[in-house]
């Protein structure tokens, strides 16, 4: 009986609505808010890093794999022909810091949404890439010193409209391009010194 009871009084009781409730305090939606802003930051940063991650690192492999596979320090001391060649480990070396670079550069712009923007963009980043990665091959391994220098004056004329090209999009990728202009010039000496 005493349940029916409970029920019934249960159902007299009015129904609490919308007014009656009390509204959230500013502080407590501020938080909330606040975090999920976080989190979405978070999210994103995690998604540039990977996006980074890969446009460095893939760059970076490419020319290890050219070095350890083709064998390029082999036919270089045969090659030398002057002192002030650089030693083979600094020209790998500044292979993989200039096709990183250009990695670096080439995210900066992406992100920016540079590379889908202008036709010309993606290619221009895809041919230096490709040109620097042929070179070392085609003038150790090959040893064709004319087609590496025609290779080399190709890739410093890329890397000159990378640098045209990604000045509107992005004034430090167009930075990091230089360092990798001065890389391509000095293919092309060293090509020129060995015809």
């Amino acid at each position: 009986m005493e349940s029916s009871e409970a029920k019934q009084r249960i159902k007299d009781q009015p129904e609490p609505s919308i007014k009656d409730q009390p509204e959230p305090s500013p502080d407590s939606s501020q938080k909330i808010t606040s975090r999920s802003k976080r989190a979405k930051k978070v999210a994103m940063a995690r998604k540039g890093l990977r996006s980074q991650g890969l446009a460095i690192g893939l760059p970076l492999l490419l020319p290890a794999l050219t070095i350890y596979l083709f064998q390029l320090g082999q036919g270089y001391d045969e090659l030398v022909i002057s002192a002030w060649y650089p030693p083979i480990w600094r020209i790998h070396l500044a292979a993989l810091l200039s096709s990183s670079l250009m990695g670096l550069f080439a995210w900066l712009v992406w992100a920016e949404g540079g590379l889908r923007q202008p036709a010309n963009a993606f290619p221009l980043f895809v041919t230096p890439l490709f040109l620097g990665l042929m070179w070392g091959p085609v003038v150790f391994v090959m040893g064709a010193s004319r087609l590496g220098l025609v290779a080399g004056l190709v890739l410093v004329a890329a890397l000159y409209g990378c640098l045209m090209g990604f000045r509107e999009v992005n004034p430090i990728a167009a930075d990091l391009v230089k360092p990798c202009i001065a890389w391509a010039v000095l293919l092309v000496i060293m090509s020129f010194a060995l015809i």
